[in-house]
């Protein structure tokens, strides 16, 4: 059946963002207010802010062996294969 193929461990929007920029070793820069991003995108800014914390329990349940289970490492391989 379906299966949920998401990080055992969820990350909010925030936490990926400081992760992504301590993985780029850059600062984080400044926020973007809502309504600022609502004004240049319109309906679809809702979408950025809509929030899913999916857990892959059936993954979970059967012992799967995830390759990165925690975002810092996942983040470090994907950009390393990129910057080669």
């Amino acid at each position: 059946g379906p299966v949920n193929t998401v990080s055992p461990n969820p990350a909010t929007n925030l936490e990926f963002s400081k992760t992504l920029a301590r993985v780029l070793h850059r600062s984080l820069g400044p926020r973007v207010p809502k309504f600022a991003l609502k004004l240049l995108l319109g309906e679809i800014a809702e979408e950025l802010f809509a929030s899913t914390r999916a857990i892959p329990k059936k993954l979970i349940q059967s012992n799967f062996k995830f390759t990165y289970p925690e975002l810092e490492a996942a983040l470090e391989s994907v950009l390393s294969k990129e910057r080669s």
